[in-house]
């Protein structure tokens, strides 16, 4: 969690840096503690390095969540119940991935939650819409994964290599492989509305012009942008619906067993 929130609050400053020195407004307190000129490139290699070091630190942060997962699998394979629900490798793998996933929301769900403090501070009215959004948003995203399963579910018996062509098997191999690129669309065409809107009521609302106004514009761009994450969530709660509930039965008898 911590390389995760460090990820986030390097691309932002990255992102800020450079765009004030595309603007030729570099703060006078980075200027003066620094002795580089505003105009210098250096600030520009400055950002594209924070950039980089963004990238770094969230390839740490995957590792250390995937670590954290064998954790996991640690527990249910030890729970001794297994053998009753017929778990597989590939439920491991699933719940595995959907974890991942998880934990990659998890953050931005936070960075989301500390905006929506802020705005609620600064214009109560705002609370409307963000209320209106939470309502639209959890719609969204069941009906997202009620579509991801659907398309997941397997019907009809194999067909033979030299029927594959045109089976239903062969066109249900297709529709999984461009649900990603469905839910993307819509996600991404989501966003785009969502970041343009918030960005033209922020100005509206914060119309000084001030260094931390801009700082909270771009802020606000981000945490938007983060909302891709959940892309990954909507598709794999989806398709492996089966083995997470394999899963939770198996996670449900070890916190028995614990308490007990």
């Amino acid at each position: 969690m911590f390389f995760k929130v460090a990820f986030l609050a390097t691309q932002l400053g990255s992102i800020w840096l450079t765009f004030y020195w595309v603007a030729g407004s570099i703060p006078t307190a980075l200027v003066s503690s620094s002795g580089i000129s505003p105009e210098s490139n250096v600030w520009a290699f400055i950002g594209a390095g924070g950039l980089f070091l963004s990238s770094l630190i969230s390839l740490m942060s995957k590792a250390l969540a995937l670590k954290a997962t064998f954790r996991f699998e640690k527990v249910i394979l030890e729970s001794g119940r297994i053998e009753e629900v017929s778990l597989l490798p590939g439920d491991l793998k699933n719940g595995v991935k959907v974890l991942l996933s998880l934990i990659d929301v998890t953050v931005p769900i936070l960075l989301i939650v500390s905006l929506v403090v802020f705005w609620a501070i600064v214009n109560p009215y705002s609370i409307l819409v963000i209320v209106a959004l939470f309502f639209i948003g959890v719609f969204a995203l069941k009906r997202g994964v009620n579509f991801s399963a659907g398309k997941y579910v397997r019907t009809g018996k194999r067909a033979r290599i030299t029927e594959y062509l045109e089976s239903d098997e062969h066109n249900a191999f297709y529709k999984i492989m461009m649900l990603p690129s469905y839910i993307s669309a819509v996600t991404f065409a989501t966003i785009s509305v969502s970041i343009i809107a918030s960005v033209l009521l922020a100005k509206e609302i914060l119309a000084s012009g001030s260094l931390y106004v801009d700082f909270i514009l771009i802020a606000t761009a981000i945490t938007f942008l983060q909302m891709r994450s959940f892309v990954g969530v909507i598709q794999r709660l989806g398709a492996y619906k089966p083995s997470l509930s394999k899963l939770n039965k198996i996670a449900g008898y070890a916190a028995k067993a614990e308490e007990a």
